[in-house]
């Protein structure tokens, strides 16, 4: 379950009063895609997405490992952000468009239109820096925002526990001269790579309360 929820339907589904995807063809061009768990992923009470970049494309592991081809097709926001592939280096990542000062990107994950709130957020992110580029990264809930690093590592705030949702976002920004755009770069891998996840977002989730 998931879809494309744009201003007033979004509002809506973090409220639960509506549960499936929802597209407001008056306002296609603003639609935003919104995570919302499925009926498996409630009774695994676990929400799990992994993307891989070599293969662009994401999978909800507790969702009979649904497979939903296409990074941007998974975001809440995207504001100047492409997929760069680099055939001589065999790489491939994510970056800001040229000339841009800065590149933003916004996951979402709305667990309220299935009662349910959330127990803990974990989260994996890659990015690579040169120069003055920057990478960063945080972890949004109602109750509080969370700065975590770009390392390859799970973390694991405490805040998000007790929220109907949370957003990741990441931010690309700096680097220097004509290439500063190269400079910051979100889930950088090996074209060869087809198996590894360079991103991940897992969501423990609990009944809310009455």
């Amino acid at each position: 379950m998931g879809g494309r929820i744009s201003g007033s339907l979004a509002w809506r589904a973090a409220r639960g009063e509506i549960g499936d995807a929802v597209t407001d063809a008056s306002d296609a061009k603003a639609a935003e895609f919104v995570f919302i768990p499925t009926e498996s992923e409630k009774r695994a009470k676990t929400f799990h997405l992994q993307y891989n970049v070599t293969k662009d494309c994401y999978c909800r592991v507790h969702n009979d490992q649904e497979k939903i081809q296409g990074w941007e097709k998974g975001v809440w926001k995207n504001e100047c952000v492409f997929r760069k592939e680099e055939p001589d280096w065999q790489m491939v990542y994510l970056a800001r468009t040229e000339g841009s000062s800065a590149g933003r990107l916004c996951w979402r994950i709305v667990c309220a239109p299935v009662g349910m709130t959330i127990k803990s957020v974990s989260v994996r992110a890659i990015g690579q820096t040169f120069h003055s580029g920057a990478v960063r990264c945080r972890i949004n809930s109602s109750q509080s925002s969370i700065e975590f690093p770009a390392d390859g590592e799970m973390h694991t705030p405490t805040g998000p526990k007790g929220s109907t949702e949370v957003m990741v976002e990441a931010e690309l920004s700096g680097g220097d001269g004509d290439t500063a755009w190269q400079h910051a770069q979100l889930f950088r891998q090996s074209l060869k790579d087809i198996e590894t996840s360079s991103f991940e977002i897992l969501v423990e989730m609990e009944e809310a309360k009455v």
